[in-house]
């Protein structure tokens, strides 16, 4: 039932993020450990589709890897989410308030700032950055990598859950209602 449980959590989690720029769904796999069931989740690395927005700043990676952000703290995370607007000192922010990085730390573009697939960042013949990429990965800019969860699926996973959860409970009253009927009749039979 636990595990049932937590499947059921791990399904909900990614139908929760079915918009979620760049969002890769995680998958549970049961695995015995020392005689007990155990779920093990991991992140399926399935490229989510390219959308075209139309937004100059909003960057789709295709391959593997993440943005280099550095939030306001300070601390560098990484996300695909590459839904990016321009402020007025020429950072790129995330809907957080995170801003890209390149590899010469927080990045400054100019309103015609041009990306490259292989993450050069131009304005005009001027090489203003680069982003920090995975060999193999490329950036496209004007686009969005959508999330890679599909509704039907994780609904899907969600049904199964309920149901091996059901069965459990089914399993755990039978077995009660056994031990009840033994402890019942010893006492009967004195």
């Amino acid at each position: 039932m636990s595990i049932a449980q937590q499947r059921l959590e791990l399904a909900a989690d990614n139908l929760a993020n079915l918009s979620t720029h760049g969002f890769r769904r995680r998958d549970a796999e049961v695995q015995r450990f020392s005689g007990a069931l155990r779920l093990a989740a991991r992140t399926v690395q399935d490229q989510g589709a390219i959308r075209p927005t139309g937004n100059r700043f909003d960057l789709a990676l295709a391959g593997h890897g993440a943005f280099a952000l550095q939030t306001a703290q300070g601390a560098v995370i990484h996300s695909r989410d590459g839904a990016f607007s321009r402020t007025e000192d020429g950072r790129l922010l995330d809907e957080r308030g995170r801003a890209l990085m390149g590899r010469c730390g927080v990045l400054h573009v100019g309103a015609q700032a041009v990306i490259d697939a292989d993450g050069t960042v131009r304005e005009g013949e001027r090489v203003v950055d680069l982003l920090a990429l995975p060999h193999g990965t490329t950036v496209r800019q004007g686009a969005i990598e959508v999330s890679g969860v599909e509704a039907t699926h994780e609904l899907l996973a969600i049904l199964r859950a309920q149901r091996s959860f059901e069965s459990g409970q089914r399993i755990v009253a039978a077995d009660d209602e056994m031990h009840r009927k033994a402890i019942d009749d010893v006492a009967q039979v004195r």
